[in-house]
């Protein structure tokens, strides 16, 4: 089973995905704003622990961290990226960072693939989606999807 995450601080988009690029769950760790960082964070880190357990992940593939012009969100973003890597590193599990136009080149052949044309491309590859996805878990699909054609390759 492979992990995909959509990281971010407020909605980090979550798959899971076998080698048969079937999707076996999807969700977004929503935080809450009225929390501190640290509180948020101890959350995210401890969904996270949950699902490696759950669904006995063997690989790990994270949104790397994009440069933007709001340090403070970078900053937080860097933050969240932290405790998913520690979190794998305490279940054993390796992961494997992915910046965002890396992904989209693989799943889209464009690295600067809108939301749009991301999804569409997921809903052609992952022909058993049954239910409507949001925006992150999209993007947590096309970085499980990155990995699996990277590790096949």
């Amino acid at each position: 089973m492979i992990l995909g995450i959509d990281s971010a601080l407020k909605c980090a988009g979550i798959a899971v995905i076998d080698d048969q690029l079937c999707i076996i769950y999807t969700e977004c760790i929503i935080t809450e704003e009225e929390k501190s960082l640290q509180e948020n964070l101890e959350y995210i880190f401890n969904r996270v622990s949950i699902l490696l357990t759950k669904f006995s992940i063997q690989a790990v593939a994270i949104e790397d961290n994009f440069v933007g012009i709001n340090r403070n969100v970078t900053k937080k973003l860097s933050n969240v990226v932290g405790v998913i890597l520690l979190a794998c590193q305490l279940h054993g599990i390796t992961a494997y960072l992915f910046p965002p136009a890396t992904h989209k080149k693989i799943t889209t052949n464009n690295g600067h693939a809108s939301k749009a044309m991301t999804r569409k491309c997921i809903d052609e590859i992952f022909n058993c989606i049954d239910k409507e996805l949001s925006d992150d878990e999209v993007d947590a699909l096309s970085i499980a999807y990155c990995y699996f054609k990277k590790r096949v390759a």
